[in-house]
């Protein structure tokens, strides 16, 4: 989610889903998202969280497998572009070199903080090619 994101803040001036990132150990993880795979996880256990997902284990680690197809329609066609060439860039690539690559100075300066903190906005768009571009739209869209 995070590379998909960058994505579209680099082309196109906004995130996708307006998750609000942290700095974890392997790389920034949306807020939100973390909350519902805990909450899948605990389905794993036992614990009920009705028709969202079925959590499976591969080497202890857990995989989360959605029960109904994604509804597109509340995705935009730039969403789904960046979404796709997030995933053909990183989809195949290790779970090391994707680590090393999210470990970017918004990961940086949020860990060296305090692990697990916030990754402001900012600072992620500061580390995009145009960053100070999609910084001045974004702070002032309509010029």
């Amino acid at each position: 989610m995070y590379f998909a994101d960058l994505l579209h803040l680099e082309k196109y001036g906004r995130t996708i889903f307006g998750a609000e990132y942290r700095a974890y150990e392997f790389g920034p993880v949306p807020h939100q998202v973390y909350g519902m795979l805990k909450a899948a996880e605990k389905k794993a256990e036992g614990r009920s969280l009705e028709g969202a997902s079925r959590v499976s284990r591969v080497k202890s680690s857990p995989v989360v497998e959605a029960l109904a197809s994604a509804n597109l329609d509340y995705l935009s066609e730039s969403d789904i572009e960046c979404l796709d060439q997030a995933i053909r860039i990183w989809g195949t690539k290790s779970f090391p070199k994707t680590t090393k690559a999210s470990h970017d100075a918004a990961w940086e300066q949020a860990w060296n903080s305090k692990p697990n903190s916030v990754m402001p906005l900012e600072s992620i768009i500061l580390t995009l090619e145009n960053g100070s571009q999609v910084l001045q739209y974004i702070n002032n869209p309509h010029p």
